[in-house]
């Protein structure tokens, strides 16, 4: 054991350089810093209202880390040598997304609650999420120490089990940011056969479609991630296109300003408000003829 080690292997977006990532990087830190002050705007301002929506903390951390995300780089390009510096810049890479993935779980979960309340809040269905939650962190914890562990050995066998450590937990959040698709599927199922608990504001319609796009671009960015990780690991002299610095942005931080942006723009926090008490047990009544059939097109319909 020692080091660290400069990686003998290609990474996505290899090593940030003065003159190419300090522009794009400072443009992200803007961007990164307005969503912040939007989402805490948010909190802020509901708070005073007596309405807590604490799911914009989360995201209102989430641009944070990626304000350091984006720092960090920018001091790994002044100090290219670095090694710690490019350690902490890959770990905050890989662990900040991990919010918007649990963010859209959430979602998920009050959308089919709305439906299905009963089956919500079931101990089975609360314990099945409480478990992939824990995996969650598990996962973040694995990856930054198997991570930390490969720039400070040399030892071919120890490098092996730090890359299986790291597709086990990469694929596992693969896995995880597709979970808001079968809670809406299963959303759309329960309500062709009741009416949904009245949650928040808008449309059905829209609380699926946000939720799609946010979830869509959270696949995007974790499949990009679990795919070219599965990849036979390239030499730092022979990078792959999806090590280049146009992939490391395209399909890292532009889509994760667009969900933050998305999320801002369409308030989450009324259309995904969660319902009072009083409001959780479901309508039994069946759904008349007057109710179109339950389904993308009938859902602009029924308004909340």
């Amino acid at each position: 054991m020692g080091g660290p080690y400069v990686s003998s292997t290609a990474a996505l977006g290899g090593v940030p350089t003065v003159t190419t990532d300090i522009p794009i990087d400072s443009v992200f830190i803007v961007l990164f810093a307005l969503s912040a002050i939007g989402h805490m705007t948010i909190y802020q301002t509901n708070k005073k209202r007596g309405h807590i929506f604490r799911v914009s903390l989360p995201l209102f951390g989430f641009s944070m880390a990626r304000i350091i995300s984006n720092v960090l780089r920018i001091a790994w390009a002044t100090h290219e040598t670095n090694i710690r510096l490019g350690i902490a810049t890959t770990i905050f890479f890989n662990a900040g997304t991990l919010i918007l993935y649990v963010v859209n779980i959430v979602f998920g979960q009050r959308l089919l609650g709305a439906a299905c309340p009963r089956v919500t809040a079931h101990k089975a269905f609360k314990a099945v999420f409480t478990c992939l939650y824990v995996l969650v962190g598990l996962s973040l914890a694995a990856v930054i120490t198997s991570i930390v562990q490969s720039f400070y050995t040399r030892n071919t066998y120890i490098h092996m089990i730090d890359r299986d450590i790291q597709l086990t937990a990469i694929t596992y959040l693969f896995v995880l940011s597709c979970i808001p698709y079968f809670l809406i599927i299963s959303f759309l199922v329960a309500g062709r056969k009741a009416v949904p608990v009245k949650q928040g504001s808008g449309t059905w319609t829209s609380k699926v479609v946000v939720l799609l796009v946010g979830t869509s671009l959270c696949v995007l960015i974790a499949g990009f991630k679990c795919g070219t990780s599965w990849e036979t690991p390239r030499p730092r002299t022979e990078p792959a296109w999806f090590d280049a610095k146009w992939a490391f942005y395209v399909f890292g931080f532009v889509p994760e300003i667009l969900v933050s942006y998305t999320y801002i723009v369409m308030r989450v926090d009324k259309i995904f408000c969660a319902p009072a008490s009083k409001q959780s047990q479901p309508l039994q009544r069946p759904v008349s003829e007057s109710d179109e059939e339950f389904g993308l097109g009938g859902l602009t319909e029924i308004k909340q």
